[in-house]
Parts: C-alpha cells; sequence; structure tokens
C-alpha cells in the first residue's frame, strides 16, 4: 500500500512538472529587436529604375526599405544592367538572430531567388542563406539562423536570373532580428484596489515587445509614440489582435486605442490581461463606431504583464469611403495610477488580548472568593 501511494504520488508530482512546463512555453515571446534600424546605421543600393548609379536617390531609393512602412518601396534599378542589391552597414558588431523581408505586391516585381551575404569586420562578403526557387510570388519571407552571426553589413543579394521575368525588383522592408526572450502571465491580476484619478500617469512602453495576428505594418508602430507610423493588418478579415508584453508587472488603470479611421472602422472589440490564472478580460465594446480613439478606465487597478486587444468586428464608415480595408492602429498608450489603500482596524495584539481576558479572570475569581469569605464569616 504504501509502494502505491509513493507511487501515485510521484506520479502527481511528474503531472504537476508537465503542467508548468508547458505553461511556461505557452507564456514565453520572443521581442525581435530591428536592429538595421539603430543609430548610426548606413544603407546602399544597387541603383533605381532607369539609375544605375549605386545609391542613386532619384525614384525609389534603397534606404525606404529601413524606414519601417512597408508601403513605401526600393525599386531597384533594371535588371538587365546586372545583379541587384542593397545593404545596411552596421556602426559596430552586432549579433543577429534571423531577418525579415517583405516584397512589394505590385505587378513590377517577382522575386524567385535571393541570396544573403553579411560581412564580419571586414570586406569580404560571405554567404550565409540561399533561398529555395519561388513558384509563386511571395509578400513576406522570414528566417531564423541556425546560429546567431556576428556581423558587421547585412546584404539582401538579388540575381539577375531571379527575377521572375520582370525587368526589375522591388523590396519594401527589410528587418534584420536580434532576438530578446519574454514571459508573461506573471501578474495578479484584479488587485480590487480604487486608484486616485489625479495620478494617472502614462506608462512608458520602452523595452516592451509587441506580437500580433497579422502584420502589413509592423505591431511595434503602435507603440513607438508616433500617429506617424502605425501597426496595420493585411485585409480586413476578424478577429484580428495585437498584445503588448511588458518588462515587468505593472498596475494598469487603463488605456487609450488609437485608430486610424481613415481605414478602419472599429465597431467591437475586447480587451483582456495576461496573470498567473490565464487570460481575464476587463473591458468589451460593441455597437458603435470608436472612430478615431477610445480612452477608458478600469474600475480598479489590474496587476499584470501583458494586455491583449481583440477586434471582433468592423465597419464600413472609414473615412476613405472604401469601408474598412484594414485594421490600422496608429498608437495605444496604457496607463497607471497610484492605489487608493482601504482603511482598516488597528489589529489587535492576540497575545495582549488572552491576557486581558486572564486578568479579567483571576479579578473575577478573587472577588468571588472575597464575597463568599465575607458571607461565610457574617452567618458564623
Amino acid at each position: 500500500m504504501k509502494r502505491l501511494m509513493a507511487s501515485l504520488l510521484a506520479l502527481c508530482i511528474l503531472l504537476s512538472c508537465t503542467v508548468l512546463i508547458v505553461n511556461a512555453e505557452e507564456n514565453e515571446f520572443v521581442k525581435k529587436e530591428n536592429l538595421a534600424i539603430m543609430e548610426g546605421c548606413t544603407y546602399s543600393w544597387s541603383g533605381t529604375w532607369q539609375n544605375n548609379g549605386v545609391d542613386s536617390e532619384a525614384g525609389d531609393p534603397g534606404h525606404k526599405c529601413f524606414d519601417g512602412n512597408v508601403d513605401t518601396k526600393w525599386g531597384s534599378a533594371d535588371v538587365a544592367n546586372g545583379d541587384q542589391w542593397v545593404l545596411v552597414r552596421f556602426p559596430e558588431a552586432v549579433t543577429v538572430d534571423g531577418f525579415k523581408l517583405w516584397q512589394d505586391n505590385g505587378p513590377w516585381t517577382n522575386i524567385t531567388g535571393f541570396k544573403i551575404q553579411v560581412q564580419k569586420n571586414s570586406d569580404t562578403w560571405e554567404d550565409v542563406y540561399e533561398s529555395e526557387v519561388f513558384t509563386e510570388k511571395w509578400r513576406e519571407f522570414e528566417y531564423t539562423f541556425e546560429t546567431p552571426l556576428t556581423i558587421t553589413a547585412f546584404r539582401v543579394y538579388l540575381p539577375a536570373d531571379k527575377a521572375g521575368g520582370k525587368s526589375a525588383v522591388e523590396l519594401t522592408e527589410v528587418q534584420v532580428y536580434k532576438y530578446h526572450r519574454y514571459s508573461y502571465g506573471n501578474g495578479n491580476g484584479n488587485t480590487q484596489l480604487e486608484y486616485d484619478a489625479e495620478t494617472k500617469t502614462e506608462l512608458p512602453l520602452d523595452g516592451a515587445a509587441t506580437d500580433a495576428s497579422s502584420t502589413n505594418n509592423p505591431s511595434s508602430n503602435a507603440i513607438d509614440g508616433s500617429n506617424n507610423t502605425k501597426w496595420s493588418t493585411i485585409g480586413s478579415s476578424v478577429p484580428q489582435w495585437i498584445q503588448i508584453i511588458l518588462p515587468v508587472v505593472e498596475n494598469l488603470s487603463g488605456f487609450r486605442l488609437v485608430a486610424d479611421f481613415n481605414w478602419t472602422d472599429i465597431r467591437a472589440y475586447y480587451v483582456e490581461v495576461a496573470t498567473k490564472d490565464g487570460w481575464v478580460k476587463v473591458y468589451e465594446h460593441s455597437g458603435n463606431s470608436i472612430e478615431h480613439f477610445q480612452e477608458v478606465d478600469f474600475d480598479s487597478l489590474w496587476n499584470t504583464d501583458s494586455i491583449r486587444f481583440t477586434i471582433t468586428e468592423v465597419g464600413p464608415d472609414a473615412l476613405q469611403g472604401h469601408g474598412t480595408t484594414s485594421i490600422d492602429i496608429l498608437e495605444i498608450k496604457l496607463f497607471t495610477a497610484d492605489a487608493i489603500e482601504p482603511e482598516t482596524e488597528p489589529e489587535t495584539n492576540p497575545q495582549t488580548s488572552d491576557m486581558y481576558i486572564i486578568f479579567i479572570l483571576g479579578m473575577t475569581a478573587v472577588l468571588g472568593l472575597s464575597l463568599f469569605k465575607r458571607r461565610m464569616t457574617v452567618n458564623a
């Protein structure tokens, strides 16, 4: 019997450990820091359409591949003049884990293959990746190196014979990544604490990471502090979500969601925060369009390290007149505030209370004994 109980106990411990491991994996996130836009980077390209000179600013120059906007592009020179390329040089040696390319979705480009070349503190270009031969046009391509590379320059090399029958190649964005690993779901959830509205302040999002269900424009644009950039989805299908992962657990008092109403008419969405017990819904909106923005204050502080916005319905009233073509979020702001601690009754020392009771009982006994003796004396 003892052996059976020991075996069952061991099995329970093993199962509990397995659950913990699974939850940890579910709550891990890799932030991809784009090193290609770090301060001090310089860019170069083989030419632009009808301008074969290196680094030509005419037409669509190559530095547009590094502006964080997939709606701008680099359009190469005529591939009849030779292979094409675009590159970034870093101000110092950096360690990179992977990269992502965006090809323009217009009719003038159909890249069927490319190479990734790097320099490692020298003038020599080294091939570190060669793509498959693409039989269909691709919009996005992402790759993680088997082992991180320490490099000083990164080049996308596009052979002329891989232009897919087109006269040029066009890329809208090139990102070179360093990975930072985060875990979330460490907050306690609803604190049940009200807060002082006069202390409400915007929470700095430096060091925060983002993730999203779909990215036409990067999700990180939604927390960069600028209304000139945005997160946008590919198409307008719903549901779509965007998640912010904070570097530490914070007490959130509310948020502001700023939409690009020119292209997006958000009619319904809900908000969740990650806690030790999983995702908890903290707000839901439905019915009317939020138009340009919506700011919401929670009833109490929520202790969390991640918040997720899920858009579930869009409408036809975007200002550009063609309905919602994509879900575009300009900015998300998070707020915190000072908690109002509830008033509590002064704590009574249990030991003092017990001594007091013993004292009263003792005095009662002494008084009772004294009265008994007096009565006995009178009777005598």
